[in-house]
């Protein structure tokens, strides 16, 4: 099933990339590519290196503390929802 969900997300990311080419900043993309081939690396190693209970055990309480502080304490909302700079129209 996650193999399923992870190429869906990635279709979906590359159509809307193609679709809203002119809005995409690729300086951005190039700085961020690095890191999320970094995060992934380091995500499949840890996963596989974990015993299963531990994995089981930091992931379990890991999901819902992050849904529960929006991943920081002094969590302010986001410009996008909060009418800020970005608009694609």
């Amino acid at each position: 099933m996650v193999p399923l969900v992870v190429t869906v997300d990635f279709l979906a990311t590359v159509s809307n990339g193609v679709r809203f080419r002119e809005h995409v900043e690729l300086a951005e993309l190039k700085l961020l590519i690095p890191a999320v081939i970094v995060g992934i690396l380091s995500g499949v190693t840890l996963l596989a290196m974990l015993p299963k209970h531990a994995a089981l055990l930091l992931l379990g309480h890991w999901s819902p503390a992050t849904a529960c502080t929006g991943w920081r304490p002094n969590h302010r909302p986001n410009r996008c929802r909060a009418g800020g700079e970005f608009r694609l129209e």
